[in-house]
């Protein structure tokens, strides 16, 4: 999408072109409504060009990782498990549980980027919103609790039904209440809310962190 500042720059740059070679009004009117479109069709492709170069060389990333890192993740954590199994220590079981887990964490870490990269064509069934909601507060229980955040669900207290990918749908809601919870050092609240509006479901998850700083705002569609 093509931005005011950029649209402005081109427009000055156009009306100093008319003044210099003397094109009338009329014209130069004609001229800057063709020229705008041009820049804007311009400015969509490019960017739609460098976001397909952005998946691509992620996708070239995650397979790396996938191929350099998970081997040794997976001997890492097997590892952990074997050694918890004979360990009494109640400090060193934390310790090992805690390697156990983290293992895991990057693992599913390098997944959710081949799911980003190269997403599965969507198994659409109905599904059930509220149901989903509270599957994904279920499991993120613990980690909220550990943390000492409340992790809630509010809305619609009957179920909703929609056509979705419940495994897509699934990823996506988990991934954005782990950033709310890992936004969120310690304490506060993440709610996730469901509801239908206008014909839609909307399901929204909030949380009173700090937000994002002006230099991850920049990055955070990259």
């Amino acid at each position: 999408m093509v931005t005011a500042a950029q649209e402005l720059t081109a427009e000055a740059a156009l009306a100093l072109l008319a003044a210099e070679v003397g094109v009338p009004g009329t014209e130069y009117s004609v001229l800057s409504t063709q020229y705008g479109e041009v820049v804007r069709a311009i400015f969509e492709r490019l960017e739609a060009r460098l976001q397909k170069e952005k998946l691509a060389s992620l996708r070239e990333l995650a397979y790396g990782l996938s191929h350099e890192i998970n081997n040794p993740l997976a001997n890492i954590a097997t590892r952990a498990q074997t050694l918890l199994r004979d360990e009494t220590d109640p400090d060193r079981r934390r310790a090992l549980a805690t390697i156990n887990v983290q293992a895991f964490r990057a693992h599913e870490m390098i997944a959710d980027m081949m799911l980003f990269a190269k997403p599965p064509a969507l198994a659409l069934k109905q599904v059930e919103a509220v149901r989903i909601v509270d599957a994904v507060i279920a499991e993120m229980a613990s980690e909220a609790k550990e943390q000492g955040t409340m992790l809630v669900r509010s809305g619609s207290p009957e179920p909703i039904e929609l056509t979705a990918d419940p495994v897509q749908l699934t990823v996506a809601l988990r991934a954005v209440v782990l950033n709310s919870l890992q936004a969120l050092p310690a304490g506060g609240r993440v709610e996730v809310s469901v509801k239908v509006a206008a014909g839609c479901v909307i399901l929204r998850v909030s949380d009173n962190g700090p937000g994002l700083s002006d230099q991850a705002k920049k990055h955070m569609f990259d």
